[in-house]
């Protein structure tokens, strides 16, 4: 049998090409050198289609990241130094914000290790003074090839439950299910208000979240039941009785 790993480059890159799950690809990559070389965001053609996320473990302070399948039920090392020791991890769209314990951040994308750097916490922190620390209205963005953060403009701002970005365009949602807009094309960016007239109930047991699909925009309302425990003083489970969801015009002016 032929070596894998002297395999020709093109003949690689026609195989990636050809893995449809990233379960898959993230094997893929750890045949060999050669082959996790040729594991990148560019030879997976199937990176826009829907994928089942990936659960990924607490860092146990080594080089090898552990990731669960949900699809495949089974567990996957993927080599990954670069998030030993870091302090935070927040997922989102297949990266990884990282934040370290001196508050430097970045973006790593976790199976082609590509790094992106941000500005610190403390740029973020000096940007928003004392408010950042008690203020859930405190928002902040970074476009690339900028030096610091840029501060979005909320006055008498809500509590913020989510952010997310759709169509190019970020919006967020309140703790009062209000949904504002801000177009981060423009030097100075003002929120718009998108929604405020959902009719709902506001109590502790109902949920709020913003997701975006398909670049499509919905609220989506959760509601639970508190069930409380009689045997242990103060504790309680929590069940869902139903999802509601709601589509947001993101057309409208």
């Amino acid at each position: 049998m032929a070596n894998w790993a002297e395999l020709a480059q093109d003949l690689i890159t026609m195989i990636a090409n050809r893995v449809k799950v990233i379960e898959d690809f993230v094997t893929f990559g750890a045949v060999c050198t050669s082959w996790r070389l040729a594991a990148t965001k560019e030879n997976f053609d199937a990176l826009n289609l829907p994928q089942v996320p990936l659960l990924m473990l607490p860092d146990k302070g080594h080089d090898y990241q552990e990731f669960y399948s949900l699809s495949m039920e089974k567990f996957s090392l993927v080599f990954l130094p670069e998030v030993k020791g870091l302090q935070e991890f927040f997922p989102s769209k297949g990266w990884l914000c990282t934040m370290s314990y001196a508050g430097e951040m970045s973006l790593l994308h976790p199976f082609s290790r590509t790094s992106i750097q941000l500005p610190s916490l403390n740029d973020l922190l000096a940007l928003h003074g004392q408010e950042a620390l008690k203020n859930y209205g405190c928002l902040s963005f970074w476009r690339p090839g900028d030096l610091n953060w840029t501060k979005i403009n909320f006055k008498n701002f809500d509590r913020v439950y989510c952010v997310v970005c759709c169509k190019g365009q970020f919006y967020a949602l309140t703790c009062n299910v209000e949904v504002w807009v801000f177009d981060i094309a423009v030097p100075i960016v003002e929120p718009r208000l998108l929604v405020d007239q959902l009719e709902y109930i506001i109590n502790q047991s109902i949920y709020w979240y913003l997701v975006e699909i398909s670049d499509a925009l919905f609220i989506v309302s959760q509601s639970v039941h508190w069930d409380w425990d009689v045997h242990v003083l103060g504790y309680y489970h929590i069940r869902t009785v139903r999802f509601n969801k709601y589509e947001v015009d993101v057309t409208k002016s």
